[in-house]
């Protein structure tokens, strides 16, 4: 990813520190149309995790999540430090031969 505005997470992003988050042009187009999204509020609910106020403190390029997905969807991004969870996601790319990683990256 593309840091386009503002800046990317530090070590100093942690648990004990404001909580901040980065998002991504789409989500600035659709909730932020036309504004500077640094240092906005914004208000994230995740399912079995108390809802937390973040402030934004970078806009990133647009990921596609599914390489046969051609759709943007709007995403936030939140440090690990801040807010870890038993679940999560990990997005690579890579100019590898099919089958290069391996069947199961869940090691």
């Amino acid at each position: 990813m593309t840091v386009l505005r503002g800046q990317s997470f530090t070590e100093q992003d942690n648990s004990s520190a404001e909580r901040v988050v980065i998002v991504n042009q789409k989500f600035v187009e659709c909730y932020l149309p036309g504004e500077d999204p640094i240092g906005k509020q914004v208000r994230l609910e995740v399912t079995g995790l108390p809802a937390v106020w973040s402030q934004v403190i970078g806009e990133v390029n647009n990921v596609k999540r599914y390489s046969e997905s051609a759709a943007e969807d709007p995403n936030v991004y939140e440090s690990f430090l801040q807010r870890p969870r038993a679940e999560f996601s990990v997005m690579m790319r890579a100019n590898l031969a099919g089958g290069a990683l391996g069947d199961d990256s869940s090691a």
